[in-house]
């Protein structure tokens, strides 16, 4: 959720969007590379590096809110709304270096909507994120994403685009089954 709020001269504008993402994808492993030996356990005590592809789909859901109100003689106010939702097809990689059998790192990025129908133009998602297995279920992260969106759709009064970059660490955790 973005907002962002204003005043100038007599007019004041409020300006509110909700940016919702879904996604759905299929990971195929394309290679591990062992660069140690295994432990007794069977999970690997040395440093290894693997390699997936990513495939699948990707909901985008924006709504935004702009209002807005004057003093004085312009004494007006109003609302603006609207929202948009789209599909994006989405390819890319992902890798993770276990540096031992608990902490490991993540590197991902994709590409995504290549104007197929209403898609959007292009979008391309990158991020690293760090996590420690405190359990074999549960991994404590934290990491940066940035995203950058191209979308337009309509045209006149009726068009609508989007092309930015957002970009921000986060913390999460993991749950594994």
């Amino acid at each position: 959720k973005f907002e962002s709020d204003g005043e100038m001269g007599p007019v004041s504008v409020d300006v509110e969007n909700t940016l919702a993402l879904v996604e759905a994808a299929f990971f195929y492993n394309i290679h591990k590379w062992e660069l140690g030996s295994s432990s007794a356990n069977g999970r690997s005590s040395k440093p290894n590096i693997e390699l997936d592809a990513v495939a699948g789909l990707r909901y985008w859901y924006l709504d935004a809110k702009l209002k807005f109100g004057g003093n004085g003689p312009i004494g007006k106010g109003g609302n603006i709304t609207g929202d948009q939702d789209w599909l994006d097809v989405l390819v890319g990689l992902r890798s993770f270096i276990n540096f031992t059998d608990r902490f490991r790192m993540m590197l991902r990025t994709d590409f995504a909507g290549f104007g197929i129908a209403s898609s959007s133009d292009l979008t391309w998602i990158g991020g690293v994120t760090i996590g420690y297995s405190i359990k074999n279920w549960l991994e404590p992260i934290v990491g940066y994403r940035a995203l950058y969106l191209d979308y337009e759709n309509g045209s006149g009064n009726n068009r609508f685009a989007m092309d930015v970059w957002i970009q921000n660490p986060f913390v999460g955790i993991n749950f594994r089954f």
